[in-house]
C-alpha cells in the first residue's frame, strides 16, 4: 500500500484543474459579495448634505450646519438629492453626526468579536459548514436592517452582522486545502482580485437603488446566491482527514481527480500533519502557559519597543494591522475623493486590480 502526503495527491490528481478552477470561482463569489457587507457604509451612512431652517422667525436657512451645531435648533432639515441613508432617516446631523461614523465602528467591533475565535469555530466544526451558516447569517442580520425603526436596533443588527461575516474568513483556508502546494500562493494572491471586483458591483447596485432600504433589501435577498453556491464546494480534505473522516476525504480527492482527467487510487494511504491533533488548546493556552505567555506579550507590545535593531521586526509585526486600518479607512472614505460618490467608490476599487495582479507577477517571477 503506497503512502502520501497530503500534498503528495495533489501532485497526482492535479494541484490546480478545472475541478479546482470551479472552486475558486464558486468561492469568489463569497469574496464579490463581501464588500456589499463591508463598505455599504460608503451609500447607506452618506451625507448628502441638507438646508436647516432655523427658528429665527424670518425664514432663514442654513447650509450644512444648525444653530449651535444642534439639530433641534432646527425647524426643518431638508436633505440634497435624492439619495437616502441612514442620516436623513434619522437627522444624524450636527451634534448627532458621529452616530452615522458609529455604526462602521459597532460593525468593526463585531468583525473583530468573532474574528479572534472564529478560526478555532473552523477547527473544530469544519470549514465549509462555518462559512455557509455565518455567511448566511450575515444575510440575515444585513436584510433585518431595512425593517428597523430606531437607530438602536440599527446598531445592535450591524453589530451582529459583523460578527458572523468575520466567521466567512476560513473560506480562503478552504480554497487553499483545496490547491497543490504549488499553486496556493499565487492562487491567494489571485482571490483578491474578488473583492476590488466587488466594489466596482457594489458602486453600480448603489447607484441604481438609490434608497437605502431598498439597497440593503437587495443586496441581502440578491446574497441568498451566495450560500446556496458554497454548498456546491467540498469540505477541506485536510480537516476530514485530521478528524478521522478518511473516507470523506478520499471521496472528494477522487471527485478533483475525475474532474481533472487524473485518476485517484483509493488503496492510497493518505498521512496527515505529523504531529497535529484535535486536542483541547485554543487561544487561551497562550496565555496561560507562562512560556509562551511571554512571548505572546512581547509580540503585541513590540510596537512599543522600536529600537534601530528592532525597526524591521516591529514594522513587519504591525504592518498587517496598519495595512487593514489604511486601507478600510481610503476605502469608506471614497465618497470624499469628488463629486460623484458612485465613480469614486468605484475608482477605488478599479484602482486595486492593477495592484494585485502586478504583485501577482512579482510572485511567479521571484
Amino acid at each position: 500500500m503506497e503512502q502520501l502526503g497530503i500534498d503528495d495527491v495533489y501532485e497526482r490528481i492535479g494541484e490546480f484543474g478545472w475541478k479546482q478552477k470551479i472552486y475558486f470561482l464558486l468561492i469568489g463569489v463569497l469574496g464579490l459579495y463581501g464588500p456589499f457587507h463591508q463598505l455599504q457604509m460608503v451609500f447607506v451612512g452618506h451625507d448628502p448634505g441638507f438646508m436647516c431652517q432655523a427658528y429665527f422667525g424670518n425664514g432663514t436657512s442654513l447650509l450644512n450646519s444648525c444653530p449651535d451645531n444642534r439639530v433641534d435648533k432646527c425647524e426643518k432639515i431638508t436633505y440634497l438629492g435624492s439619495l437616502t441613508s441612514v442620516v436623513t432617516t434619522w437627522n444624524l446631523v450636527c451634534d448627532r453626526a458621529y452616530l452615522a461614523k458609529t455604526a462602521q465602528s459597532v460593525y468593526m467591533l463585531g468583525t473583530m468579536a468573532i474574528g479572534l475565535p472564529g478560526g478555532r469555530l473552523s477547527d473544530k466544526f469544519g470549514r465549509k459548514r462555518v462559512v455557509v451558516i455565518c455567511i448566511l447569517m450575515t444575510i440575515i442580520c444585513g436584510g433585518m436592517q431595512a425593517f428597523v425603526h430606531d437607530y438602536r436596533s440599527y446598531l445592535l443588527s450591524k453589530f451582529f452582522q459583523g460578527c458572523f461575516y468575520a466567521g466567512t474568513i476560513p473560506s480562503f483556508v478552504l480554497l487553499l486545502e483545496l490547491l497543490g502546494p504549488s499553486r496556493r500562493g499565487a492562487v491567494g494572491t489571485l482571490s483578491g482580485l474578488w473583492f476590488s471586483i466587488g466594489i466596482i458591483l457594489l458602486s453600480g447596485v448603489a447607484y441604481f437603488v438609490q434608497d437605502w432600504k431598498e439597497f440593503v433589501l437587495v443586496i441581502n435577498v440578491g446574497g441568498l446566491v451566495v450560500p446556496a453556491l458554497l454548498l456546491l464546494v467540498p469540505e477541506s480534505p485536510r480537516w476530514l482527514l485530521l478528524h478521522g473522516r478518511e473516507a470523506e476525504a478520499k471521496a472528494v480527492w477522487s471527485s478533483i481527480a475525475e474532474g481533472n482527467g487524473k485518476k485517484f487510487d483509493p488503496s492510497w494511504k493518505i498521512i496527515g500533519n505529523a504531529g497535529v491533533t484535535d486536542s483541547d488548546e485554543s487561544a487561551s493556552s497562550l496565555l496561560r502557559n507562562p512560556a509562551l505567555r511571554r512571548i505572546t506579550l512581547i509580540q503585541i507590545f513590540s510596537c512599543a519597543q522600536i529600537t534601530p535593531w528592532k525597526a524591521r521586526n516591529s514594522v513587519f509585526d504591525n504592518d498587517r494591522f496598519t495595512n487593514s486600518v489604511v486601507y478600510y479607512g481610503l476605502a469608506l472614505a471614497a465618497g470624499n475623493f469628488g463629486k460623484d460618490l458612485y465613480l469614486a467608490s468605484a475608482l477605488s476599487g478599479a484602482v486595486e486590480i492593477p495592484g494585485t495582479l502586478l504583485l501577482l507577477v512579482v510572485f511567479l517571477c521571484r
